[in-house]
């Protein structure tokens, strides 16, 4: 059985653990549910027709599409040919596209709300206090 004292020693180390991982606010979606769905349809639908040029010609214009957006050029994670799993990672960040990914992300810590939360491996809910956005996430659980 522990003390007290241990136990708010054991806490405050669990917290460490929390604060030193980047769990950041990305911001809002700067594309509708319905743009992302009609997105996701037409790649899932170049995927099963295997055919990678396409592939890569929506990841050019989507990436465009971002740069616009952002202060900078918005450039694609680069895949080998045939790597449709690096195609995969290339396209999806640009299908879902986030205020980070353009240079306006919120950048709140998530870990400030963690922290004040038991350390049960529930799924807890929060709404970013800068920009309203819900973020899902689950407690850590640390070994006892």
């Amino acid at each position: 059985m522990s003390t007290k004292k241990e136990r708010a020693a054991a806490r405050k180390v669990q917290e460490e653990v929390v604060l030193g991982v980047t769990r950041r606010c990305r911001g809002p979606h700067l594309v509708s549910e319905d743009e992302q769905r009609e997105r996701f349809d037409r790649w899932y639908a170049i995927k099963k027709a295997g055919k990678e040029k396409p592939a890569r010609t929506m990841i050019a214009e989507l990436a465009e599409a971002a740069t616009a957006l952002a202060p900078f050029e918005v450039v694609p994670r680069p895949a080998k040919k045939g790597d449709w799993e690096g195609l995969r990672r290339a396209v999806f960040p640009l299908i879902r596209l986030r205020g980070d990914t353009v240079g306006h992300g919120c950048g709140w810590d998530l870990n400030e709300e963690i922290v004040k939360h038991p350390f049960d491996g529930e799924d807890h809910i929060t709404e970013c206090p800068n920009c309203g956005v819900s973020m899902g996430w689950t407690a850590p659980v640390f070994p006892e």
